[in-house]
């Protein structure tokens, strides 16, 4: 059997009670495993995260928002028929090349376009 490597204890910094670490996560675990320490610990994370990662939000993000809108009429519904058009496609795709290339022909006859 493997001998277990005993770490050294640390103190928590959030309750600042001393702990052993996780032998998994041991080089990068600071808080200790009482629920108060883990709030805390998940409290800080998501202030990091949102810190360094922008979410768009505020009066001047709208405003940006809802100029590109302006320049760009139609995005959304030109994006939701081409998703809807891979949907059928798609499965298609896997059949063999002549079948494909029928059920294609098949739905340019129905009135299918298959520009984007």
């Amino acid at each position: 059997m493997p001998i277990r490597k005993r770490f050294r204890l640390r103190r928590c910094i959030h309750c600042g009670e001393w702990y052993e670490p996780n032998p998994r996560a041991a080089a990068r675990q600071k808080f200790c495993s009482d629920p108060e320490c883990q709030k805390a610990r998940r409290r800080k994370t998501s202030k990091t995260w949102r810190r360094h990662n922008h979410f768009p939000s505020g009066e001047a993000d709208l405003a940006r928002v809802r100029v590109w809108r302006e320049h760009h009429p139609g995005y959304w519904r030109k994006h939701r028929r081409r998703s809807f058009i891979m949907e059928l496609l798609v499965p298609l795709v896997s059949l063999k090349k002549t079948r494909f290339w029928a059920k294609v022909t098949q739905l340019k006859i129905i009135g299918f376009t298959f520009s984007g």
